[in-house]
């Protein structure tokens, strides 16, 4: 049994049988970034990373304690490279600077004032000459070191931190929805029969996360886009902070197309920043200059999540953004959140991404 990426899409209910039923069965190969799915039904762990590949006899939680151990010591051993390499550039600065000292030395002796410069000159400089040889030598072993930290440094295996732009709100208060019910249609029926979720109220404070959940088709992408302006036919009353500025990540990528610097361009957002932040989410050259429409759905996501954290803004409007991602890459988006307290509402139904950025949980009820 193959399977590829099940959980995609699909809410915490539909995840946890396809996790139940896994469970249950034996001798399958699973590829999966769902965690909890992991947890649930593997009991070995074939890891891909980007200078080996390793296989961890457990389930996510051990390949994580293992791979946070690492990470660990290499952040340990990039710090003595960095340092090794600083010591090895200071020393071929010195040396540097000790061979032009000799060789004004070794041109500055004046043959006419005394007899024996002559003599002089020539024994200062074979002396130098030997001196520089032994140098040069010297510098192209300490080169060839520098050279061999730098690329162990290139390999390391660790995280790398990203950053959000993110602006405190002119009030305290972001958000307060106060029963909205989105619709089918472009009316509502007196009976309410098109709705496409229970009233939906509450309230945002800024600095605040509040992860949406619930059934597939409840309506939490429709009430993420109402709030964001979308010309959708609602009840109910939403209030928004003075001035507010928000960024949106959609959850559909097939309108991704043309280059990076296009994409940035129609979003109003810096290219460049654009291009080092999805470096950092594992981008390759090739695919940093390539076209966004032949990126794969993964690399797809990431772009528009570059194109979120690349704007400032007073709320951060995400809609399942982590379909398609890496676990590294999700792992690096906790890590911001937790670090950062910008104010966001998301529909998500990765359990371990909500447990560890959101601050607050509401579910989605259908109509």
């Amino acid at each position: 049994l193959l399977i590829d990426e099940p959980t995609n899409c699909l809410d915490l209910e539909a995840r946890e049988a396809i996790g139940d039923y896994l469970k249950a069965k034996s001798g399958f190969i699973l590829v999966s970034h769902d965690r909890d799915l992991l947890d649930k039904c593997t009991d070995h762990i074939l890891s891909l990373g980007r200078s080996d590949t390793e296989i961890i006899n457990g389930n996510y939680s051990v390949w994580k304690e293992n791979f946070d151990r690492k990470e660990a010591n290499e952040l340990m051993r990039d710090k003595k490279l960095k340092s090794e390499i600083g010591h090895l550039k200071a020393a071929a600065e010195r040396s540097k600077k000790w061979a032009d000292t000799a060789e004004s030395r070794k041109i500055g002796i004046d043959p006419t004032k005394t007899e024996k410069s002559l003599d002089r000159r020539a024994v200062e400089g074979a002396k130098a000459k030997a001196m520089m040889k032994r140098m040069k030598a010297v510098e192209s072993r300490r080169q060839t070191a520098i050279d061999e930290k730098s690329e162990l440094l290139k390999n390391r295996e660790c995280i790398d931190t990203l950053k959000i732009p993110s602006i405190k709100a002119k009030s305290a208060t972001v958000l307060s929805v106060q029963n909205l019910v989105p619709y089918y249609c472009d009316y509502c029926d007196n009976d309410n029969s098109n709705a496409l979720c229970k009233p939906v109220s509450f309230t945002l404070s800024d600095g605040e996360r509040l992860c949406l959940s619930g059934k597939n088709g409840c309506g939490k992408s429709t009430i993420l886009k109402i709030i964001a302006g979308a010309d959708i036919s609602y009840s109910g009353s939403i209030a928004k902070a003075p001035g507010l500025k928000i960024s949106v990540l959609p959850q559909d990528t097939n309108g991704l197309c043309g280059t990076l610097d296009e994409f940035s361009e129609r979003l109003g957002v810096d290219a460049e920043l654009v291009r080092a932040i999805l470096a950092k989410l594992g981008f390759s050259r090739r695919e940093l200059i390539g076209r966004t429409e032949n990126l794969s759905a993964g690399q797809k996501k990431k772009v528009l999540i570059a194109g979120s954290l690349a704007t400032p803004a007073n709320l951060y409007i995400w809609d399942e953004p982590l379909n398609f991602v890496d676990i590294i890459s999700r792992i690096q988006l906790e890590r911001l959140l937790g670090a950062n307290t910008p104010t966001m509402l998301l529909a998500e139904h990765d359990r371990y991404f909500c447990e560890n950025t959101g601050t607050k949980r509401l579910y989605i009820t259908k109509g």
